[in-house]
């Protein structure tokens, strides 16, 4: 298939979030496959599902913040990076997300992600309570001029794990944003669920669970009768 960007393939993302958050690691991450450390502003083209990305990650450090307010109007999209596990600075860091995007009529109608990071650390804040988090501070009005298509999703950067998915999802609603299809307020973790019924994702992983749930039983009565193996199929 080609691609569905076409002559428009470049897209300006700006890689926001306080220091620490993880936007470094994810760039680096996405472009090189390990996790590197730079100072300041750093700026990466990346590939993903074969539309090319131009992102600019912005240093979380407060004597840069100034400089988002230069960079926020000519972004096409926002990934908004939060460390899961620092519960303490989780308002401050929405508050920014509100302030420098939502609240920003530059920003209007541009897809937002919000990555729920290190979710491999025990006890972290699942997307789930960041969304609950971010509904409580910010009203999200559909029919607002200052519309923004934003979603929740999580992962680890570390191990990797739905990296790969969100960043997937994100140029998905970055098409469907270029075709009108978007649909603007927040896609709660709950409509994406529906959507991925309607993609099939979630009838996989029903599917895996029930196999899962299968071998589990097999093991079970394996231990109550070890001759059973030889009936089970």
């Amino acid at each position: 298939m080609g691609n569905q960007f076409g002559q428009y393939t470049k897209k300006d993302v700006l890689i926001l979030g306080l220091d620490g958050a993880g936007k470094t690691a994810l760039l680096s991450t996405l472009k090189m496959g390990n996790i590197l450390t730079f100072t300041g502003t750093h700026y990466e083209t990346i590939d993903v599902n074969g539309v090319s990305l131009s992102c600019l990650d912005l240093s979380g450090r407060n004597k840069e913040r100034p400089m988002i307010h230069l960079s926020t109007p000519t972004a096409a999209a926002f990934i908004h990076v939060v460390d899961s596990s620092d519960k303490v600075r989780l308002d401050q860091s929405l508050d920014e997300l509100i302030k420098f995007v939502l609240l920003e009529k530059k920003t209007s109608g541009t897809v937002v992600m919000v990555l729920a990071n290190k979710q491999d650390i025990p006890g972290c804040m699942s997307a789930l309570e960041i969304q609950e988090a971010l509904t409580l501070k910010y009203t999200f009005s559909p029919n607002s001029s200052l519309a923004h298509t934003v979603f929740v999703r999580q992962c680890s950067v570390l191990t990797k794990e739905g990296m790969h998915e969100a960043l997937g999802e994100f140029v998905e609603q970055m098409q469907l944003k270029r075709s009108g299809h978007a649909k603007p307020g927040l896609l709660s973790l709950d409509e994406q669920n529906k959507v991925d019924d309607v993609h099939g994702s979630s009838g996989k992983l029903r599917k895996e669970n029930q196999n899962d749930s299968v071998a589990l039983s097999k093991v079970k009565a394996f231990f109550k009768n070890p001759f059973c193996l030889f009936q089970l199929k």
